[in-house]
């Protein structure tokens, strides 16, 4: 097992309890897959890595993740440059 990242979402300036929709509802946080991208002239040039690891160490939850659905599921891919237009 590598370590390549650590990811930290900080709940500051997020809104008050109970003040949306959805706010208190539990979250589960899937990584299915990431690529490597290797260094020029290295072969192969990327590699892929789809493992779980042990106990689910692929997952995150939020509030606990009580009754929220962590099934792996399929998203869109979007740029970064889509992402941020959504919330201008």
């Amino acid at each position: 097992m590598y370590y390549g990242l650590k990811l930290l979402i900080s709940n500051q300036k997020t809104s008050f309890p109970g003040g949306c929709a959805g706010c208190l509802q539990p979250a589960c946080l899937v990584l299915n897959q990431v690529k490597l991208l290797r260094g020029p002239g290295a072969i192969p040039s990327e590699i892929t890595i789809e493992s779980s690891g042990p106990a689910n160490a692929n997952r995150a939850t939020w509030r606990g993740g009580s009754g929220a659905e962590c099934a792996a599921v399929p998203v869109r891919s979007r740029t970064w440059g889509q992402i941020k237009s959504l919330y201008r």
